[in-house]
């Protein structure tokens, strides 16, 4: 398993490049995969249970803004960084304002580690969401030489 500044690095390069379809398809999971490690590393985990009840509040990341975006990408370094160097207080902050740009509020947590965890299953959510949409998209996979075949009414 490599450090958790690779798989930081990781995350970055894929959302600073997140510009094309193609882009999608090969840096998202990832993306995913190293948000899954540096869960592990920060000790927080990634819950199906958390990912499935965000889901309808977490807005996918083709939905935000390119300046949103960067402002998420930086924020979470931060976020990270300021975990490692148990700056508690800094880590609450800077989740309320990745919350307040994907959730749509400021949430407050009892803990750091809470507010970490809280922000990992959220952008890991935007970024899942994000890809799926792009997935089902039958117009863009069709462009892309994708053969779509329609479901066939039930009757």
């Amino acid at each position: 398993m490599s450090n958790i500044g690779t798989e930081l690095d990781n995350v970055m390069i894929c959302l600073y490049t997140l510009d094309s379809v193609i882009s999608e398809d090969e840096c998202v999971p990832q993306a995913l995969h190293s948000i899954y490690n540096i869960s592990l590393y920060l000790g927080v985990r990634i819950r199906h249970s958390t990912l499935l009840s965000l889901a309808n509040y977490v807005r996918e990341w083709s939905a935000l803004t390119e300046l949103e975006q960067e402002l998420i990408v930086e924020l979470f370094k931060n976020l990270v960084e300021s975990y490692r160097a148990s700056d508690y207080n800094s880590v609450k902050d800077v989740a309320k304002r990745i919350f307040k740009i994907l959730i749509g509020t400021g949430l407050d947590t009892k803990t750091a580690k809470d507010a970490v965890e809280l922000v990992l299953n959220t952008l890991y959510t935007a970024l899942a969401m994000s890809f799926i949409s792009v997935a089902t998209d039958t117009s863009l996979l069709n462009a892309q030489g994708v053969p779509v075949i329609p479901e066939a009414p039930v009757l």
